[in-house]
């Protein structure tokens, strides 16, 4: 691997090449007809050492120092990483069926059976007379006036299988 100094930074490269310094030389070249007011202005050299880096890389320089062992480790990391996701994607693929779908269809069958005796509960209630219900506090149902729609004494959300109102006038 040969070592490129730019601007006091180090550039590697991972190409086999007879000369990296003859490729660094050739690209400076290049881009110095993009670039001729260069020296003379701090913008364009930003842009012009950016350009340059951006074409080192390009063509298989990197700007950053490489080390095999990191870069072997780095991908037994990523290898493992995928093996652990394919493993835990299956673990959580299993607990979705084996255990919330059944889990749904138990609380599905208590709540269908509470319900059910919900409903013949206020089915009794219905055929109740209003004498028989409790009397109201002074303080539930309150009307200050009455609503503009209907009789005026039921809400506009008003359910007649489950609401009732009986006045204590």
């Amino acid at each position: 691997m040969a070592r490129v100094l730019i601007n006091g930074a180090r550039f590697n490269s991972s190409v086999a090449s007879a000369d990296p310094n003859a490729k660094l030389q050739e690209l400076s070249q290049a881009l110095a007809k993009e670039f001729p007011n260069k020296d003379s202005n701090p913008a364009v050299r930003e842009a012009f050492e950016a350009k340059l880096k951006y074409e080192l890389a390009q063509s298989g320089f990197s700007y950053y120092k490489t080390n095999p062992g990191d870069a072997r480790k780095m991908f037994e990391d990523y290898i493992h990483t995928k093996e652990h996701a394919v493993g835990t994607a299956d673990l959580w693929r299993k607990i979705s069926l084996y255990v919330f779908v059944p889990a749904l269809l138990l609380v599905g069958i208590n709540t269908y059976f509470i319900e059910k005796e919900h409903a013949e509960h206020r089915e009794h209630l219905l055929h109740t007379p209003d004498e028989e219900l409790p009397r109201e506090m002074e303080f539930q149902n309150l009307r200050i006036k009455d609503f503009f729609w209907g009789d005026g004494d039921k809400t506009l959300f008003w359910n007649e299988g489950v609401n009732r109102h009986v006045r204590n006038d």
